[in-house]
């Protein structure tokens, strides 16, 4: 199958999921998530995976990674969307210094890798990368469409 054709198929079967609202939020997720409010906001960022949709910025797809460092110094980092198969998620790095919004980084990436997105090739994965002092200590990413590529790919199994 041609990788057009592949796209097409995956943007058709998650188009098909999403209007048909077989995918709701979880209330567990939310309940198992660790608390903000008595960290500290170190870095926020926030991108719309398709920089050509026309809606308002409002019913537009949004994602966005949130550094937060506590009293402590242990860094969480919080992933969150408004796309119903997306689940907010977070992680947390152990640390011994006061971290700064210069020593966080996120690079934005599409699916292919590319950095600029394009109708066909959206941004879908966010790189977080944490540094003190010039030395990284921890990198990670996020893919904010596994779950939609996970079902697609069921999707195909199955009817092959």
């Amino acid at each position: 199958m041609k990788h057009s054709h592949v796209i097409s198929l995956f943007i058709t079967l998650l188009a098909t999921l999403l209007l048909s609202g077989c995918f709701s939020g979880s209330s567990d997720v939310a309940s198992a998530l660790v608390s903000t409010d008595n960290m500290q906001l170190i870095d926020s960022q926030t991108v719309y995976p398709n920089p050509q949709d026309t809606a308002d910025k409002e019913d537009r797809v949004y994602y966005t990674v949130e550094v937060y460092q506590d009293k402590d110094n242990t860094i969480l980092v919080q992933a969150d969307s408004n796309f119903k198969l997306f689940e907010k998620t977070q992680y947390t790095v152990d640390f011994d210094q006061v971290l700064t919004k210069a020593d966080v980084s996120i690079r934005w990436t599409t699916l292919m890798g590319s950095t600029e997105a394009t109708q066909d090739d959206e941004l879908a994965i966010a790189d977080i990368s944490l540094s003190h002092g010039g030395t990284v200590f921890s990198e990670k990413k996020i893919n904010f469409v596994t779950k939609a590529i996970d079902i697609v790919v069921d999707g195909i199994e199955k009817n092959s």
